[in-house]
């Protein structure tokens, strides 16, 4: 069933605002769904109208959208995913909340291999220290999962990213065994909010500072804020 449609204000002033509104919604839900080239498009043709009000939101725009290359856009992107997994746990889907959560966790020790030109997907035999049990595949690649590559994080970054790992390995853990349980992992329950809001505790204190000091070593001093939650007109 199609949303209803309702006729227009007959007021001009209330049908320019109704118009801000829709286009302004499309714009952060495309930004919801991590189509943030969509969403840039749709805002910049308010940037007039927005003035100052939308401006730290045209900011964090501009990694988000860079190219591959640039070093500001994957901890950008990092950034983006657990605002997106709080929005999920605001509407109580915790399971989905947690999923971006894991996600997070996982696409971050990969962000650190990849500064130093390591592939968990492709690993080769040399980078791969003694002691850590990353078995070629039927494929013939050495494939590292989430705990393997915080392992190798340790390993090959050291300095705060070992000590991120030898503080928290066991809080990891016991965090991903909740997860496994999930519907969305490989259980059959659904993820409880006290689940969620320890695991949120947990990548507060111990995950977000590591990564706000990395992203600034690459030039992304300013995390993105959440996405307004009232109108940014007047």
């Amino acid at each position: 069933m199609g949303s209803p449609r309702f006729p227009p204000p007959r007021d001009p002033r209330l049908r320019a605002e109704l118009q801000i509104a829709r286009d302004l919604s499309r714009a952060f839900d495309a930004w919801d769904r991590f189509d943030h080239a969509a969403a840039a498009a749709q805002l910049e043709l308010y940037r007039p109208r927005l003035g100052g009000a939308a401006a730290p939101w045209f900011n964090a725009l501009k990694p988000l959208t860079a190219g591959a290359d640039q070093p500001r856009r994957t901890p950008a992107r990092l950034w983006d995913l657990w605002l997106n997994a709080e929005r999920r746990a605001a509407q109580c889907r915790y399971d989905d909340a947690v999923a971006r959560g894991y996600r997070l966790l996982e696409w971050t020790a990969q962000w650190l291999l990849a500064t130093k030109g390591i592939d968990t997907a492709d690993l080769r035999e040399d980078q791969i220290p003694s002691g850590l049990p990353i078995h070629a595949g039927a494929d013939g690649r050495r494939q590292a999962g989430l705990r393997n590559a915080w392992e190798l994080a340790a390993h090959h970054l050291s300095g705060e990213v070992q000590r991120f790992v030898q503080a928290e390995r066991d809080h990891l853990l016991d965090h991903l065994r909740k997860r496994n349980h999930s519907i969305l992992a490989h259980g059959d329950l659904p993820i409880a909010r006290a689940d969620w809001e320890a695991f949120a505790a947990w990548i507060e204190s111990a995950l977000i500072p590591l990564l706000r000091d990395r992203a600034a070593g690459v030039g992304l001093k300013t995390l993105a804020p959440q996405l307004p939650r009232r109108p940014l007109w007047s």
